[in-house]
């Protein structure tokens, strides 16, 4: 029921004063203090399912059938259905249970991508962006309900729903619970027929039951990113990489000259420091960790060891196509 429904009712009560009317009517119409607020839009599909509640039929000449399947192999399901129907039927067998949810839903451009009660919504309707809410609404929070302790979900998104479906998804995951708005390069190109700025990007927003619970793997590492690490003086221990000894935040307890083998005397520029004490710096110079150059006359700088770094990369809010493929692969 939408709100002007609800006060035309609170109207026509009998058995209550016209205070009491008058508070009811004010209570319905209070705004939240913080959040998005629209118009609900009833779906037909949501209204069936008050009273039928839906069946999953196995259609068996579908059957997908790969390697492991068979006994003790995974058991992979495709639903085919009006996606409410199939999230409600997975309630009954998968609630709680569910690591990762990957949702791809209508942008609401306006150019009939979205369906409402089986009738495309278009830039005109007034309730576009309404109806598209409520449609969301109800799917988030059942699949909200399908997520298991350490279950995420990621969701698809373009500029026309961006900002709302974010506040949404603070509202039915918690603010606490977002992890991270990933830009997509989803083309490679420019479109040179855009009027302002060629769309190159869409969003993936990803959201957590619990975020303490999760955590996204590393990425393998790929030749480029380990190209960067040499062995020029041969050390024993592998491959290294350069890293800047120095830090902008002052101490001076950091600030000491360092003899370079060719009897230079290294020192920093005003305002920087070494990245540590004296006792420790002569410490890692003694463990071969620190590089004065080929002729040992340069600045010194440190030795990371391919071997001792994360054997694994943090995964990017930004995801090129190179990495990940765009809309044409």
């Amino acid at each position: 029921m939408n709100k002007q429904d609800l006060i035309s009712k609170i109207k026509q009560l009998d058995g209550i004063t016209q205070d009491e009317r008058a508070y009811l009517v004010n209570l319905v119409n209070t705004k939240k203090k913080y959040g998005l607020v629209w118009e609900d839009k009833p779906e037909d599909v949501e209204e069936q399912l008050r009273d039928n509640l839906p069946v999953l039929r196995e259609v068996v000449e579908k059957r997908i059938l790969t390697p492991s399947s068979g006994v003790g192999g995974p058991n992979h399901i495709l639903i085919e259905g009006d996606n409410l129907h199939a999230l409600t039927a997975l309630t009954f067998t998968h609630e709680g249970k569910i690591d990762v949810i990957y949702i791809d839903p209508p942008y609401n451009t306006g150019n009939k991508d979205f369906k409402y009660n089986d009738t495309f919504v278009d830039k005109e309707d007034s309730y576009r962006h309404s109806k598209w809410l409520s449609f969301m609404e109800k799917r988030l929070r059942i699949a909200k309900r399908l997520l298991s302790d350490k279950g995420v979900v990621f969701i698809s998104i373009d500029d026309n729903e961006q900002a709302p479906l974010k506040m949404l998804c603070d509202e039915v995951f918690g603010q606490n619970n977002f992890v991270a708005d990933i830009i997509w390069e989803k083309k490679y190109s420019p479109q040179n027929d855009a009027k302002w700025f060629s769309p190159n990007h869409d969003y993936i927003l990803v959201y957590t039951l619990n975020k303490e619970n999760w955590r996204p793997n590393l990425l393998e590492r790929n030749d480029e990113q380990n190209a960067r690490y040499k062995n020029p003086d041969n050390d024993p221990r592998g491959d290294w990489k350069m890293s800047d000894l120095s830090v902008k935040t002052y101490s001076a307890n950091y600030d000491y000259p360092i003899t370079t083998p060719s009897g230079r005397i290294a020192k920093l520029p005003s305002g920087r420091c070494w990245m540590t004490n004296e006792t420790r710096m002569q410490e890692l110079i003694d463990d071969n960790r620190i590089w004065f150059g080929k002729t040992g006359d340069n600045i010194p700088a440190l030795k990371r060891f391919l071997s001792e770094v994360k054997q694994g990369v943090t995964p990017m809010t930004i995801w090129f196509r190179k990495d990940v493929g765009d809309n044409q692969e």
